[in-house]
């Protein structure tokens, strides 16, 4: 009871036990999720975490540790050199381990929850020891590359990032990265692989095979953003997209390929093309006067529309000249846009009609020796 005379709180046991199972279950989740993202060649440290040898050597100063370890790495360059890399790996390991590894809770044979410790002190973390670490990471994931990189992607790219945080400037790190990344099919790895190589270049320029890695990828990055342009191009246009182009749009197109069609079925133009030398029914022909038509269509459309004060992309304007298309085609419309669509309607047809008869008229009063069906909307 409170001095005031309030009730003090009630601890609900059952819920802060509950609390504290969820708490313990996650925290088995993350380090289990940590330990099985790493790679095998730092996974096996685990062996180490009650070995007398290594618990005895990490108690020992830096010096002692480096030796340790440049021993086991310059073991690992000859075995790399007689392409024993499996091997190399486990040198690596077993240098790795006088500075970090896994362990498990004391006390337990567990592998439940797996810790991923150091033995580098406060002191040391800018000195030998990490660059020991990040030495190690590179040649380990040079010798995954070695063995298969498509396979082991994902292990280098974790152990270079561990290579990036002992030193963000290495320059081999990001290199290596950006070949992993490249093999991986993640979201977002493709851009992530050419940050990579533009860091490599930028840290060392001279170095041909990021300048070349550079280059390579940037390419491939423009293919696969050509054919992403293409696939999405065809899902959201064209008579068989996943979804209408803009209903101004279609229609300003169906009108104008209806006015190219009426064009070419024009006897009397036909006629005297084909009295001019012309072989009206070929496809060159047919396709360059169609352009033409076309071409004119659209010019004339903009320039009166621009003479009458009217912008052909404004939206007021695309929803009369709709509401004009959809009406002469029998459809329903917004009453409130009908006067203003028939007088956008009309100037623009009387201009198209015009600029048509025009061209029917070039075509019939031009010599025949002067007659260049190309010049002729010109």
């Amino acid at each position: 009871m409170s001095v005031d005379g309030d009730d003090e709180p009630v601890i609900d046991m059952n819920d802060a036990m509950h609390r504290a199972v969820a708490l313990k279950a996650e925290r088995l989740r993350r380090t289990r999720a940590s330990y099985e993202a790493a790679p095998v060649f730092v996974r096996d440290t685990l062996a180490t975490d009650r070995d007398e040898n290594y618990v005895e050597l990490r108690k020992k100063p830096l010096a002692a540790r480096l030796t340790f370890a440049n021993k086991l790495l310059d073991d690992a360059k000859a075995l790399v050199r007689e392409e024993a890399h499996e091997d190399a790996l486990e040198a690596y390991t077993d240098a790795l381990a006088a500075f970090c590894h896994f362990e498990r809770p004391s006390g337990t044979e567990s592998t439940e929850t797996l810790t991923y410790v150091d033995y580098l002190e406060d002191d040391e973390r800018q000195s030998e020891g990490v660059e020991m670490v990040k030495r190690i990471m590179l040649n380990a994931s040079a010798c995954l590359m070695n063995i298969d990189l498509r396979k082991h992607a994902k292990a280098v790219e974790w152990a270079t990032t561990r290579a990036l945080r002992a030193d963000a400037a290495c320059a081999a790190a990001y290199y290596r990265r950006g070949r992993a990344r490249t093999m991986m099919t993640e979201e977002g790895t493709v851009e992530q692989a050419l940050d990579d190589f533009k860091r490599a270049v930028d840290l060392d320029p001279g170095e041909k095979r990021y300048v070349r890695a550079l280059a390579e990828h940037s390419r491939e990055v423009m293919k696969t953003t050509e054919v992403q342009r293409a696939v999405f191009g065809k899902m959201f246009s064209g008579a068989s997209a996943i979804y209408a182009d803009d209903k101004a749009t279609t229609v300003a197109k169906s009108t104008v390929d209806e006015e190219v069609e009426r064009v070419l079925l024009d006897e009397s133009l036909l006629v005297k093309a084909q009295e001019m030398g012309f072989n009206v029914d070929a496809d060159d022909f047919r396709r360059e006067l169609a352009s033409r038509v076309r071409d004119e269509v659209h010019d004339s459309r903009r320039e009166r529309a621009k003479e009458l004060g009217l912008n052909l992309d404004d939206d007021d304007v695309k929803r009369a000249i709709e509401y004009f298309e959809r009406s002469r085609r029998g459809g329903d419309s917004d009453a409130s846009s009908r006067t203003f669509a028939r007088f956008v309607a009309r100037a623009l047809i009387v201009l198209v009609v015009a600029r048509v008869v025009y061209v029917v008229h070039k075509i019939a009063t031009s010599p025949i020796d002067s007659l260049d069906v190309r010049g002729v909307m010109d």
